[in-house]
């Protein structure tokens, strides 16, 4: 009995044994593999980018022309989702910067056009005027005071500081909507362009005093920018694309070069209208981003830090000049050689594991409509239009001042007008907006409570629904017929509408804690703030309407402080 307790014990040990080398050796293995792996430190500044007007075309367009330029340095080594979009409608700077900030809606972060038309108060107001606050920093006398008091929502950046109290927000854009609506509520401090002095200024909003300029470069930065004349890369004179064009706005003259002296319109002759209007702003702006990297010392005192940057004149040239142009052509391959330089001095300055770049876009852009066969509808014809349409339902006694406020898609009709019909309102509004909808330019027309009550059984009332705020929202919303451009200039393009075109925009996130990989999955741009936040392990402190894409990253996830 006892020797055969003593052979069960060896043969116990025996199996126990086995299964300790078993396990030895899976371990080692396991180690291996993890050792082979690329793990990413974690990272110490955030950059979210924005490129305005930069459509979801754009950056294969600049592989193809540049295959060895910084936009094959991001694509080879990011996360790339082709197919992201903006889904709200009235595709603007002011929204869909706020958007990719929030990782909401218009509808719930409040911002949901460049200008909102007040119902309550019977006026229009600009995205982020603020009459209480001051401008400072050295400027013309020209800038209007700006705030971000009508965003509702919070930004990554106050998201970053409300978990990690010592990290710093700063935010760059030529467009003073731009600046402020990326860096959000608590931004340290927001900069945007003076285009008078061509100065970067900014208010006493915001906390901190306005930073030594001679420190941070701004004047010699300024200088060299403007001395610069813009002369096309000999790639874009070879890609066989439109010169000129009488449907091109004249900003500069037909021939290149262009320069101070090629500027139409001398009471524009001034600095910072030239480098809004030509891609040395864009150069500018990241050259002053680099000057505030080193001035406050972003990504460098062992806090995640972030830095919000906006490239505006992508935008001005797009609408001069229009997507087919030499002019935007030749802009993107200027860009591609800013994008090279701007990541290979982060890699310098901060390391290649010490950041997370995020590049995308606030919107796209149609064609000018006379390069495509399509049409454009003046706004002398559309206001025509809705007077004729309102004296047939309402009588000849409907005028101009009964629309209290018209855009490109939105009519608010005057208080005083609604409350002298003794009808039945509604029933006469949906008359009007069927009378605007037969108009042969006019895709789709609404009634706010069409909106207010969305299904997905209309393609377009999902867009509508995500821009939705009844205290901004028009009587009547409409959304023009696909490639027509309904505009208040009679020359280039513009954006607006909820077409792929103006909605798509590249989605990319650089950062060597994934492996590169292309998602063709579509992907939301309310999306981005999520991921981030998550990928950070972030608590979040306000809502987000978007969701973490996490499950589309996971198989390529290799750093370890990601839970």
């Amino acid at each position: 009995m006892f020797s055969r307790q003593i052979i069960m014990l060896i043969e116990v040990n025996t199996l126990y044994l086995k299964a300790m080398k078993q396990l030895s050796v899976l371990a080692v293995f396991l180690i291996c593999i993890q050792c082979s792996k690329p793990v990413a430190e974690e990272p110490k500044l955030l950059i979210i980018m924005s490129v305005d007007q930069m459509r979801s075309d754009y950056p294969q367009r600049m592989l193809k022309a540049a295959p060895d330029g910084g936009m094959n340095r991001l694509l080879t080594n990011a996360v790339y989702f082709e197919k992201a979009r903006h889904w709200h409608a009235f595709s603007g700077t002011a929204q869909g910067h706020a958007t990719l900030s929030t990782g909401s809606y218009p509808k719930h972060h409040g911002i949901i056009n460049n200008d909102m038309y007040l119902k309550h108060f019977r006026k229009s107001v600009y995205c982020v005027e603020d009459t209480t606050v001051e401008i400072v920093g050295e400027h013309s006398g020209e800038v209007p005071p700006r705030s971000p008091q009508y965003l509702m929502r919070s930004s990554m950046g106050d998201q970053v500081k409300a978990n990690h109290p010592n990290s710093r927000v700063y935010s760059i854009a030529m467009k003073d909507r731009a600046a402020i609506l990326l860096g959000g509520k608590n931004c340290n401090m927001a900069f945007w362009l003076d285009k008078s002095s061509g100065n970067f200024v900014s208010s006493n909003y915001y906390s901190e005093e306005f930073p030594n300029t001679n420190k941070w470069k701004m004047d010699s930065v300024k200088n060299s920018a403007l001395k610069k004349e813009w002369n096309p890369d000999e790639r874009t004179l070879k890609a066989g694309l439109r010169d000129t064009s009488p449907h091109e706005r004249d900003y500069f003259s037909d021939q290149w070069p262009h320069n101070m002296e090629d500027v139409q319109y001398k009471e524009d002759n001034k600095p910072g209208y030239y480098l809004i209007n030509t891609p040395f702003g864009d150069a500018y702006t990241l050259e002053m981003a680099k000057s505030m990297i080193e001035y406050y010392e972003l990504g460098m005192k062992g806090n995640l830090d972030v830095l919000n940057i906006g490239l505006s004149a992508s935008d001005y040239i797009g609408h001069h000049f229009g997507p087919g142009s030499q002019e935007v052509f030749d802009y993107y391959l200027k860009l591609d050689s800013y994008l090279e330089n701007f990541t290979e001095y982060l890699d310098q300055t901060l390391g290649r594991d010490k950041y997370i770049l995020v590049l995308s876009s606030d919107h796209g852009v149609t064609e000018i409509p006379e390069h495509v066969g399509s049409k454009r509808i003046s706004p002398e014809q559309y206001q025509s239009d809705l007077l004729e349409i309102g004296k047939s339902i309402f009588g000849t006694g409907f005028t101009k001042s009964d629309i209290a406020y018209t855009n490109a898609a939105e009519i608010h009709f005057s208080r005083i007008f609604k409350d002298s019909i003794s009808q039945s309102l509604d029933s006469l509004l949906i008359r009007f907006k069927t009378e605007v909808e037969a108009l042969d330019y006019v895709e789709k027309a609404y009634v706010s409570k069409e909106v207010a009550t969305a299904n997905d059984s209309d393609r377009f009332l999902s867009f509508l629904e995500h821009s939705f705020r009844e205290d901004l929202w028009a009587d009547i919303v409409f959304i023009p017929k696909e490639g027509i451009l309904i505009n208040k200039s009679i020359k280039g393009t513009t954006h607006y509408t909820p077409y792929p075109y103006d909605t798509e925009v590249p989605l990319i996130i650089y950062y060597s804690g994934f492996e590169a990989q292309k998602v063709e999955e579509r992907v939301n741009t309310v999306d981005l703030a999520p991921t981030i936040l998550e990928y950070l392990r972030l608590d979040s402190i306000s809502p987000v309407d978007g969701r973490s894409l996490s499950d589309l990253l996971e198989a390529n996830r290799t750093s370890p402080f990601v839970h």
